[in-house]
């Protein structure tokens, strides 16, 4: 009788849980409650059933989408956490994308465990339906917030003290204008379902914005938002963001209802630094979008409306690059210094683009990160990585590690390890096979929260290095006293630091330091972009562990890296 490995059935109920039509999350537990615990998992059946995507969850606190529970003790009484392994179940109440709040049945149960406690806990979401209460509610909450927006007057008196405050901390502001179509909703639903639907609009808008932005209703039919920002494009990211927001169709009793909204962007000081000229410029830009005949957004700056096309366009065709299969991934070799045998091939992301040929990834690495799309790409590139390493194993070259680089975005995305977990289980490749790179930033900023992040990591048997090169003639920003606290077993310098260091006595030093910092860890020491024999002889001197670099090999394709490893020696 044929039996299944416990990689295999973990695959099967993977599969099961993404294609179930039921509503299917994990969050990972907090010491403050399940409340308070971040979503690390959706299925398209929780987006189906909810309305909201998934991306649009992820990492959000579960009770972010519970209403009607501002007694802080009722709710730890209500979510408090079981002793036995049984599941517990509760009903609340359930705030849909369209703002519609519905009855819901919660069944939680336990998915890892740290000794006693639970790391994660699966969770299934029924809906029980709508009642005459919610709604009353609803529109309670709606009124409240439509009384509470700033008037028009208010608006402005808050604008002029923005607008010094950009100029003192010598930031840009941006100002939206959000106009909805009141007469078209009014025609549509008419009377006291009228205000219903103007309170859901509102009250997705808020939940849409940051703290310390700045909403008001200036009319019937126009909400205005003041948000600093680093640039002038990032307003464009702010207009999506309500687009977004307000995408989902509204939920009228039994009937839905789209409301198209258009967008106009105005930037201080780029369009004007005084509210008039600011509120004139956000009024011709709605004007101008509302001329195209359809939804959307639009810059008064022409040049920043060509920049927003430009980056939409390009973010298009990555999303497009990603479905169709254009991405590629290359691999260049890390070999023992004193040996030249390889021991590990980091993966380098490369896009076949249709008209332009090979790119590599800085051409396209901030329109990534900026749009999100760093984490669909990333994860398939860990997968794809993960996958030909396994065929490596598979060849006899077991010994050989996969190095992937992780963003900050990719580390901080809060179902990391899960993640990781699944593809290394889908893949069959052996987590210590594995290498995750990272920028050194991780060491700086909240360094145990990247601890706790790392130790997961650790714990999974997966091995981890950080990139302490930096482009300024240094080893970057990560002191010893925070490297020793973190479970790394790798540090890189890069080429600011190696290149000409048979000759460049401060270049030398700073390796050297680099690499007796590494040593004194017990970490190895890695050094990249090595060109020339001189740069490995003096590396060597220093007691380098792995070099990486032209000299010893040229990024390559999958396909040739089997003839690379059948080499002896690389160097």
């Amino acid at each position: 009788m044929n039996t299944l490995h416990e990689d295999q059935l973990g695959q099967l109920l993977c599969g099961y849980v993404a294609a179930s039509d039921e509503a299917i999350f994990v969050v990972a537990a907090e010491d403050d409650g399940i409340e308070a615990a971040p979503i690390v998992y959706a299925n398209d059946g929780f987006a189906a059933t909810t309305g909201y995507s998934t991306d649009a969850v992820m990492g959000k606190p579960i009770g972010d989408f519970f209403v009607g529970q501002e007694d802080a003790a009722s709710r730890e009484h209500f979510w408090r956490l079981p002793e036995a392994e049984f599941a517990m179940r509760a009903e609340i109440e359930f705030a849909g994308a369209d703002g519609t709040v519905y009855g819901a049945e919660i069944t939680l149960r336990p998915l890892s465990r740290t000794g006693s406690q639970p790391r994660y806990w699966l969770g299934g979401l029924r809906l029980l339906g709508q009642t005459a209460e919610m709604m009353d509610e609803h529109r309670t909450i709606g009124r409240n917030l439509l009384a509470r927006l700033p008037s028009a007057t208010l608006f402005e008196d808050r604008l002029v003290f923005a607008l010094a405050q950009a100029r003192r901390m010598r930031h840009s502001l941006a100002l939206l204008f959000i106009d909805v179509d009141a007469e078209a909703m009014r025609t549509a639903v008419g009377g006291e379902a009228y205000e219903y639907l103007r309170q859901s609009v509102a009250l997705r808008l808020a939940l849409a914005f940051r703290e310390g932005d700045s909403l008001a209703q200036l009319s019937e039919s126009r909400f205005a938002m003041l948000s600093a920002v680093g640039r002038g494009l990032d307003g464009a990211r702010l207009a999506e963001k309500v687009l977004e927001t307000l995408e989902p169709p509204f939920r009228v009793g039994d009937e839905a209802h789209i409301v198209s909204p258009v967008v106009g962007i105005a930037i201080a000081p780029d369009d004007g630094d005084g509210a008039i000229d600011l509120l004139k410029a956000a009024d011709s830009a709605v004007a101008a979008q509302k001329a195209e005949g359809h939804g959307g957004f639009r810059f008064h700056s022409e040049a920043l409306q060509a920049a927003a096309g430009e980056r939409l366009s390009l973010e298009g065709a990555l999303r497009r690059a990603l479905d169709q299969g254009q991405f590629r991934v290359h691999y260049q070799p890390l070999v023992e210094a004193t040996s030249g045998r390889i021991v590990a091939m980091e993966a380098l992301l490369r896009w076949q683009h249709p008209q332009d040929g090979l790119l590599p990834a800085e051409r396209f690495l901030n329109a990534m990160q900026e749009s999100g799309l760093i984490l669909p790409i990333g994860e398939w590139v860990m997968r794809q990585a993960c996958a030909d390493a396994h065929r490596w194993q598979d060849s006899g070259h077991g010994s050989i590690q996969v190095s992937v680089n992780l963003s900050m975005q990719e580390f901080r995305r809060p179902d990391l390890g899960p993640l990781i977990g699944t593809v290394l289980a889908e893949t069959g490749l052996e987590a210590d096979r594995l290498q995750l790179e990272l920028p050194d930033t991780v060491a700086a900023g909240d360094i145990e929260r990247s601890r706790e992040i790392l130790t997961e990591l650790n714990e999974l048997g997966v091995k981890l290095s950080i990139d302490i090169s930096t482009d300024n003639y240094s080893f970057g920003v990560v002191p010893a006293s925070a490297l020793k606290r973190l479970p790394v077993h790798r540090v890189k310098i890069g080429r600011a630091t190696v290149g000409d260091i048979d000759s460049d006595t401060g270049r030398a030093a700073v390796a050297e330091a680099a690499i007796a910092m590494a040593h004194s860890l017990k970490i190895e020491a890695v050094a990249g972009g090595v060109e020339t024999q001189g740069e490995v002889g003096g590396l060597k001197k220093r007691r380098i562990d792995v070099v990486q670099g032209y000299l010893v090999s040229r990024p390559l394709p999958a396909e040739e890296i089997e003839r690379l490893l059948a080499r002896d020696r690389l160097l």
